[in-house]
C-alpha cells in the first residue's frame, strides 16, 4: 500500500505504473507509467489507483505512455470517474496518444471525462464535466 510522501510502482509485464501521491492543498492523484490499459493489467490499475485515494478527490491519470487501450481499460477508467464523482471529484485524462484518443473520441468520452493534453492547465476542481 502507497503512504503519503510515497509512490506505488506496479510492474505488471509490459508495465511500470507510478502514482504520485500529491500535496495536501491540491487533492489530486496523479497516475502515470502504464503502456496499456487492457483485461490483462486493468484490475492491477483500479486496485493500485484505489490503494493510494487516501482521502484525494480528483485523479489525473497521464496516458502519454499509454499505447493500447481496450474496453477492459475503458472500464477502469470510467470506475475510477464513478469514485471520483462519490468524492465530488473529477477524473482528467492527459495527454493520450493519437489511437487512444481516437479511442476516446468514438465512445464519445469527452462527455464523460475532461480530455487535455497539457497537465495543469486549469484547477481540476473547477472542471467538471458533465454526467
Amino acid at each position: 500500500m502507497a503512504r503519503p510522501g510515497h509512490r506505488l510502482d506496479a510492474v505488471p509485464q509490459g508495465c511500470a505504473a507510478r502514482l504520485a501521491l500529491p500535496s495536501e492543498p491540491d487533492k489530486v492523484l496523479r497516475v502515470n507509467g502504464f503502456s496499456e490499459l487492457t483485461a490483462h493489467n486493468c484490475e492491477l490499475f483500479l486496485a493500485g489507483t484505489h490503494a493510494a485515494l487516501n482521502g484525494h478527490t480528483s485523479i489525473e491519470i497521464d496516458l502519454s505512455d499509454t499505447m493500447v487501450m481496450d474496453c477492459s481499460g475503458l472500464g477502469a477508467l470510467i470506475a475510477l470517474r464513478s469514485c471520483a464523482r462519490r468524492r465530488n471529484g473529477v477524473v482528467r485524462l492527459v495527454s493520450p496518444i493519437p489511437a487512444v484518443r481516437r479511442l476516446l473520441e468514438i465512445v464519445r468520452a469527452e462527455q464523460m471525462f475532461e480530455i487535455v493534453q497539457t497537465v495543469g492547465l486549469d484547477p481540476i476542481a473547477r472542471s467538471q464535466p458533465g454526467a
